[in-house]
């Protein structure tokens, strides 16, 4: 090979390395000359996942997460399903949900989350824990076969570490006072509720619940005192993953509050929401469960 054979190679290598130094560097040049969204190319990382623990609602589990893929159509879902019907894998699969199957059946009842045992509750509140470790995401909704996301939500209005329906004057969701003083006198500075929360479609603040995480042993002698508190109003009991987490939120100094666009079937002030305002959220909805 000559010298000029030599320089003109040289000369070549250089204007390529020159082309792909100044254009390739320059992602959105190369983007705009494609016509292509920066979307494609660029996933960014949601700031909200999903958790949520099915067993046999096909198309309950179906529906819900349509909904929410429509308003997240990359955020991470985190399924749990409680000992119940596989095909849930195959809807895991279509709405590229993360899948964990349980082969104990953990729920007392037939729709809601109930448990007889310290055990099986805790198994739920560390699930919604690591949904929020492992995602990184800033807030966690509670996904339930009976709420749907019909919009994307307005994170600046998310203002609680757990931000649920407006309940705080239904007589049903009053704490009993057993609740209220044992919270107050081991949470100094606690901002005390007369009530919970923590139905289908709440959300959680992300960075609360890795700060759970950090004593899962504590965690679950929290879900034991929980369980002997309400044994000593009634007895025995299912214990309610509502009552049971806004127990965990309360006793660790965290605060519970209403999201402003959240609308419950079972709650008529929230009707008006539901038809005049801008609902984001709704629970109740039991139209697609099966039939009795």
């Amino acid at each position: 090979m000559n010298r000029t054979n030599s320089q003109l190679i040289l000369y070549v290598f250089l204007l390529v390395y020159l082309m792909y130094f100044l254009l390739l560097r320059d992602k959105n040049f190369i983007l705009k000359a494609l016509n292509i969204e920066d979307e494609i190319f660029e996933v960014k990382r949601e700031n909200i996942s999903a958790f949520y623990t099915c067993h046999d609602e096909i198309r309950s589990v179906n529906k819900v997460l349509s909904h929410f893929r429509k308003s997240y159509p990359r955020a991470p879902i985190y399924m749990f399903n409680d000992a119940g019907n596989s095909f849930l894998r195959h809807l895991s699969m279509r709405y590229e949900a993360k899948y964990h199957y349980y082969r104990e059946h953990a729920v007392t009842v037939s729709h809601g989350n109930y448990w007889n045992s310290s055990d099986k509750a805790f198994r739920y509140v560390k699930d919604l824990i690591f949904t929020a470790v492992d995602s990184m995401s800033d807030w966690v909704i509670l996904l339930e076969d009976d709420s749907m996301v019909l919009k994307p939500l307005h994170m600046e209005d998310l203002r609680y570490d757990m931000n649920g329906a407006d309940v705080d004057f239904m007589p049903q969701t009053y704490w009993w006072d057993v609740i209220q003083t044992y919270i107050g006198n081991h949470t100094p500075g606690a901002t005390l509720h007369s009530w919970y929360n923590g139905c289908g479609g709440t959300v959680f603040r992300g960075k609360f619940l890795r700060k759970l995480a950090m004593n899962l042993t504590l965690i679950y002698e929290q879900v034991e005192i929980f369980r002997d508190l309400s044994i000593t109003k009634f007895k025995s009991w299912n214990m309610p993953s509502d009552q049971v987490l806004s127990f965990i939120i309360q006793i660790n100094n965290g605060s519970i509050g209403y999201y402003d666009h959240f609308a419950d079937y079972n709650l008529v002030h929230t009707w008006y929401n539901f038809f005049f305002g801008e609902t984001h959220i709704v629970h109740g909805d039991k139209s697609a469960y099966k039939k009795k």
